[in-house]
């Protein structure tokens, strides 16, 4: 490493969420071990340890373990009151039945956590914020936060940001504020955000003996009618049950459908009582012009995993465009040769995943096919490898606990494809 690799770094991260909680952990141990003068300075403009909208990022929550695993190699632990619940297994309900997918291996296991500190009107749940906790480990460890929201990013000798009426100028801006914060202004950068798709959420508080009651360990995902949502899934969370609906058609009327269903309802039972809602943006596709000079976007500002996991893709990005920016550099050069081909590949999993999502249609309008994926899911005595792959499957498709192109190779498999070919033609002829 030259004299000039050595210089000395400022970096400002914009958005104190897992991604740019992530970056500034990663990039401060970087920076320590190859003895670069490294500040790093977060803007986050909520306050995660609030209740409610003032310190909620909109997100279900769900985490899988193998990622809280990685987050060891940083020395960062989740606490266990941070765990709301332990997700063993997921039940997708259709008209043919209800199938189940049980949790196939250790490192498939899944947690729920809240990303702020829980529902508002009233509910006290203690210290259980997933960003706050990542937020404060990176302070710890000696990223200096700002409590403010960034108005503008404008490129000059230095790269500024703007925020509080004060501009500070930086060798590195990372944008890392997802696609729900509030919108800045970036000037002399080509960047565009990803494109996006609707959710509505709500959470429902039940009692922790009716969730353990009346949904144990299972999320419970349902196929409503299209003029409702896509799906629609049921998270427990300790005395709480966060309730999402994928393309929702009429946002808070879906939802009110949605939980009128009669299957839905039995599950819940009379005494749900609402305790808060949203609307977030997801991001379903990759943004455009991610890296530049002295700039580059990570974690659902850049690429995310679709549907799933949204904190193992902030993670990934994070570690990735740190370690570019320590060990090669921050210009768009550095970024392209490194940091880049990590999001395409991500991208490029997710149209492997679009075509997978494919079945959810066919699942709502062809009974023949829920019919056939029962019937598989029963015959786990008979054929082990070709049900162990179906649950594998399954699970991946709901959790994101492996990559989409890993399913689409387990889909295929001759013994399951052939299977499946069977059970459709068995559930054909009975109807």
């Amino acid at each position: 490493m030259s004299k000039a690799d050595l210089s000395p770094l400022r970096i400002a991260v914009v958005g104190g969420g897992p991604a740019g909680s992530f970056f500034a952990l990663y990039a401060l141990q970087y920076a320590r071990e190859a003895g670069r003068e490294t500040s790093i300075t977060l803007y986050e403009g909520k306050d995660f340890r609030q209740p409610g909208p003032p310190g909620c990022n909109m997100c279900a929550g769900i985490v899988p373990v193998s990622d809280l695993q990685q987050f060891r190699t940083l020395g960062v632990t989740v606490p266990p009151e941070m765990i709301l619940s332990r997700i063993s297994s997921y039940a997708l309900h259709t008209s043919a039945g209800t199938i189940q997918a049980s949790q196939p291996d250790a490192q498939a296991e899944i947690i729920s956590v809240y990303r702020g500190s829980g529902p508002a009107r009233g509910y006290d749940m203690g210290r259980i914020s997933f960003d706050e906790m990542l937020l404060e480990e990176a302070c710890s460890r000696g990223a200096k936060l700002k409590h403010l929201f960034v108005e503008t990013i404008r490129r000059g000798r230095s790269v500024e940001v703007a925020a509080g009426g004060k501009s500070d100028g930086y060798d590195l801006v990372v944008l890392a504020s997802g696609v729900n914060g509030r919108s800045l202004s970036l000037e002399g950068f080509d960047y565009r955000p990803p494109p996006l798709g609707s959710m509505c959420q709500t959470e429902l508080h039940l009692s922790r003996e009716v969730v353990e009651r009346q949904l144990g360990s299972s999320v419970h995902i349902f196929l409503p009618p299209d003029d409702i949502a896509a799906y629609g899934i049921l998270i427990p969370k300790g005395p709480f049950v966060t309730v999402s609906l994928l393309r929702p058609r009429h946002q808070m009327r879906s939802l009110r459908q949605f939980l009128d269903l009669r299957e839905v309802a039995d599950i819940l039972g009379p005494e749900r009582r609402p305790a808060c809602g949203c609307l977030p943006k997801v991001s379903v596709g990759l943004a455009r012009n991610i890296v530049a000079d002295g700039f580059v976007a990570i974690g659902d500002a850049s690429a995310t995993r679709l549907y799933k996991n949204g904190i193992g893709s902030a993670l990934a990005t994070a570690e990735r465009a740190a370690w570019t920016t320590i060990h090669r550099g921050c210009t768009r050069a550095d970024f392209e040769a490194s940091y880049l081909p990590l999001c395409r590949s991500i991208n490029a999993d997710n149209r492997i995943g679009r075509l997978l999502f494919l079945q959810v249609p066919l699942l709502k309008r062809f009974g023949v096919v829920p019919a056939a994926h029962c019937r598989v899911a029963a015959e786990a005595s008979q054929h082990c490898r070709v049900c162990d792959l179906h649950t594998r499957i399954l699970w991946g498709m709901f959790t994101g606990a492996y990559s989409y192109r890993s399913l689409f190779r387990m889909a295929v498999t001759p013994p399951l494809v052939a299977r499946l070919g069977l059970a459709l033609s068995r559930a054909a002829l009975r109807m």
